[in-house]
């Protein structure tokens, strides 16, 4: 469901086959949580492309995400995010400003 690609800048993580980040997603994604914290300062890149819908564990994600990047110490971009999922992240109101604002500024993954 994910693929993972280690690079220079940290981590690029791309979805294959599915256009949902779902419970089955979430749990894969969260499963990485581990290694990104063991990489501080680095860059985790999350590749929106072809999504078109969160579930509430698929925000759950983002929100620990979020909490354990500031805890951490690595980053993170949302890119190539559609307007629908922009649209379903403004109306989740316990995700941070700073989510919301990477979902509104995604752009290129590089």
């Amino acid at each position: 469901m994910i693929k993972v690609h280690r690079d220079k800048q940290g981590f690029l993580v791309t979805f294959q086959n599915t256009n949902r980040l779902n419970c089955f997603v979430a749990e894969e994604l969260t499963g990485l949580l581990p290694e990104f914290e063991q990489a501080k300062g680095c860059l985790v890149r999350i590749n929106f492309k072809g999504i078109n819908f969160i579930d509430t564990s698929g925000f759950q994600f983002l929100f620990d995400l979020v909490k354990r990047s500031v805890e951490y110490g690595f980053s993170y971009r949302l890119c190539h995010v559609s307007e629908e999922v922009i649209e379903l992240v403004d109306r989740v109101e316990y995700l941070e400003k700073a989510t919301v604002e990477a979902f509104v500024e995604a752009g290129s993954c590089n």
